[in-house]
């Protein structure tokens, strides 16, 4: 296995590294003992892979055991032959929905077969902090210099008024969370009211998926009101093109306190010396405040290129898709994702790989 992952995609891929295969099919929810990878084999050799977590979901406001695929590859020598199709129906048979991302037409395809489908594009928004370095950098960019002359401008303003845009403190208390507990699993019941479809954010998920990460790439953070729990926001720190960033990789909060996670993720950047901030996520409730906190969406909604960034270690693609597959054409969980009701974030699934 290791010798196909370095063949088809890079010596370093993150998956060549023993404690994070631990940790990635470790998930608290495989019961059943499905979590890990598929592999289609002829003869000897490897011709494909798929990966299945179990996954928590929250459908109609109910708990649901759903399943995230991830690393669907199919050897080029293979292809055309139905591979992927028959190892998504393996990992997803006995699961009511599954949950995946690609860029490919091919991908939504596949889930077609499978039965009803919902899909929706993540879109990725930009707070800048540091206008002249992020400016300049993006001079250098690929993607901008493709631009025309109208566009470089508008784009190089975009940058300059994020810049200026400086949310004030948060309104809530925060501290670093190095185990959510008992408290936490209180406030996701209150705080999980106002959500669709989205993962069910238990205590034993949040430990599993943050806290346990066999690398100290997480920064957890709850926000009180010193008598409860209100918000929740996950940080990670890296180096980019740009110079170090902060990923928000997730952030739930109760009604009206959305500011309250952008603020404490901009206090927190700024004081890591961050050039930007990067935030990826779909649904309603993910867009509602961002304007006002001064994030720029890097694609318009007719797809157009507004600000042409790119990130390492993986580029931002034209086209990313978030498929939700519901066996049932009547379920409840359907009409949630066709309205617009839910909420995926970057730290869902296969989203946020080190690498």
């Amino acid at each position: 296995m290791l010798r196909f992952y370095r063949q088809h995609y890079r010596p370093d891929y993150v998956f060549t590294h023993r404690a994070f295969f631990d940790w990635n099919f470790a998930s608290p929810y495989q019961a059943d003992g499905r979590s890990g990878q598929r592999l289609a084999v002829l003869g000897s050799r490897i011709v494909g892979i798929m990966g299945v977590l179990p996954w928590p979901l929250q459908v109609a406001g109910q708990e649901l055991l759903g399943e995230y695929n991830i690393n669907l590859f199919v050897d080029p020598l293979h292809r055309g032959q139905s591979l992927g199709s028959a190892l998504l129906e393996n990992v997803s048979t006995g699961y009511r929905c599954s949950l995946s991302n690609g860029y490919k037409s091919e991908t939504l395809s596949m889930y077609q077969r499978l039965g009803s489908v919902a899909h929706w594009r993540m879109s990725r928004f930009v707070k800048v902090l540091d206008h002249r370095q992020v400016r300049q950098a993006l001079r250098d960019a690929p993607r901008f210099i493709e631009l025309g002359e109208r566009e470089k401008v508008a784009a190089v303003d975009l940058a300059t008024t994020s810049a200026q845009k400086r949310l004030a403190p948060p309104s809530l208390s925060f501290t670093e969370v190095t185990r959510f507990g008992d408290d936490w699993d209180t406030a996701w019941q209150r705080l999980r009211r106002r959500y669709g479809l989205t993962t069910w954010r238990s205590s034993r998920f949040l430990n599993w998926r943050y806290i346990d990460y066999p690398y100290p790439l997480y920064t957890c953070l709850a926000g009180s009101d010193g008598k409860s729990i209100q918000a929740a926001v996950v940080l990670r720190r890296e180096a980019s093109s740009y110079g170090p960033i902060v990923r928000i990789v997730d952030s739930v909060s109760a009604e009206g306190l959305e500011l309250d996670g952008f603020a404490i993720a901009e206090q927190f950047s700024r004081g890591t010396g961050a050039v930007l901030i990067d935030y990826v996520a779909s649904g309603r409730i993910a867009t509602s405040s961002l304007q006002d906190a001064g994030y720029v969406d890097l694609r318009s909604s007719d797809g157009a290129t507004l600000l042409p960034m790119d990130f390492n270690p993986r580029r931002y693609r034209d086209s990313i898709l978030v498929l939700g597959m519901f066996r049932d054409p009547d379920d409840p969980g359907l009409a949630e994702l066709n309205d617009g009701q839910y909420y995926i974030v970057k730290g869902d699934g296969d989203q946020d790989r080190a690498n």
